[in-house]
């Protein structure tokens, strides 16, 4: 397939992203008492860091259910499918980077629950919350007093295909001139 031999369609909607930075409301929100884990992939290191978040939400009132293969990676018991996630729990929780953050996104397309982020690493933009703020963002949970912010998201394919592809903000297209 070539790609000035097709048309592109790209169509935007949003997600939900907690943002902190955010102090007006003009509506307080539904309690979050069910959230679902995604931890960043290949950082077992996290677990001591995760199980500490995990007792901190829990301690406020939040069931915590993990994500089956973070669980597993962490060396803990009790994971969950994702699809378990999306259909029982009242929002996501993201521990990791912008990246991980994405990828709970892109899995969790249509499901319109919000998304919150704890950043682990030292930059980032869409993961805002940082480790030591846990019990603050968990009691804000609770209250429902926590601000959304709502980011773009794009869906793009090309006409003569079904398959979608899914972006933050923005689609990137190349010329695929690889040699087999």
């Amino acid at each position: 397939m070539k790609l000035y031999n097709n048309s592109l369609i790209i169509k935007a909607f949003y997600v939900r992203i907690f943002d902190p930075k955010q102090t007006q409301r003009t509506k307080m929100n539904q309690p979050i008492y069910k959230i679902g884990a995604i931890v960043r992939p290949k950082s077992p290191e996290l677990k001591d860091s995760c199980v500490e978040i995990f007792r901190i939400l829990a301690d406020s009132g939040i069931e915590v259910w993990c994500e089956r293969e973070s669980s597993c990676m962490l060396g803990l018991q009790g994971g969950v499918g994702f699809e378990e996630i999306l259909d029982s729990a009242d929002a996501i929780l993201s521990i990791g980077g912008d990246g991980t953050l994405i990828s709970a996104v892109r899995k969790s397309i249509g499901s319109n629950l919000p998304i919150f982020g704890i950043n682990m690493g030292s930059l980032g933009f869409l993961t805002a919350i940082k480790p030591n703020e846990v019990a603050s963002f968990a009691s804000l949970l609770v209250s429902g007093g926590y601000k959304l912010d709502f980011h773009r998201m794009l869906e793009a394919r090309f006409v003569d295909s079904s398959e979608k592809f899914y972006a933050l903000n923005e689609v990137f297209i190349t010329k695929n001139n690889h040699c087999a």
